[in-house]
């Protein structure tokens, strides 16, 4: 009979409510994070549910009314109809979830490697700069030692005319800087004994 019917949906419904509510809830979060992208699809997904429900309404009330015709009828026509638009939102929803995925992932690939090109960038130029630190040291030790070298060959081939020029103040300046002593000194032993020679012949 129909009040058997009647009370035997009862649980039905309560459960049909129970569904819609927890479709409700994601909904409203993805309304909360949605992107202006998405929301178009997201609205037009609620549009589509909403139509449906209201043929599941419409199709609940003929199945208590023992309308079991006009209920096929329904759910084969409009019913068919609007579960067909539900599920075609649904689709271009997920796929649209997927391009935006999708794009995240390339931006992050794209992040990483220019990250990864800016450290190899980095460091090829750190080594370079190590390579031409190394350089102008060993161009400036080989350039002091070569100046220290001719000074040296000059004393001794008897010339205590001229000093060594010094370009620089580390070790190897300090270094032309004795050599240039060493000269000065000789200087004045051969003065010194250059004097004594004239004494005695003058003696």
């Amino acid at each position: 009979s129909r009040a058997r019917r009647v009370r035997g949906s009862r649980p039905l419904a309560a459960a049909i409510a129970k569904e819609r509510e927890a479709y409700q809830e994601p909904m409203r979060k993805a309304d909360a994070g949605a992107t202006a992208e998405v929301r178009p699809q997201l609205e037009a997904l609620r549009a589509a549910a909403e139509k449906f429900m209201a043929v599941d309404e419409r199709l609940r009330a003929l199945a208590l009314d023992n309308q079991d015709a006009e209920a096929k009828a329904l759910a084969n026509g409009e019913g068919k109809q609007a579960y067909a638009d539900l599920s075609r939102q649904l689709d271009a929803l997920v796929a649209l979830q997927r391009a935006d995925v999708q794009k995240v992932s390339e931006k992050v690939d794209a992040d990483e490697a220019s990250a990864r090109a800016f450290m190899i960038g980095l460091t090829v130029v750190a080594v370079l700069m190590a390579i031409a630190a190394a350089l102008w040291m060993s161009w400036s030790i080989s350039r002091g030692l070569r100046i220290g070298g001719q000074a040296v060959q000059r004393v001794a081939e008897g010339d205590l005319t001229q000093t060594a020029e010094i370009t620089s103040s580390d070790e190897i300046g300090d270094l032309l800087g004795h050599v240039n002593m060493m000269v000065e000194r000789l200087r004045g032993v051969v003065a010194d004994a250059l004097a004594a020679s004239e004494n005695v012949s003058a003696g």
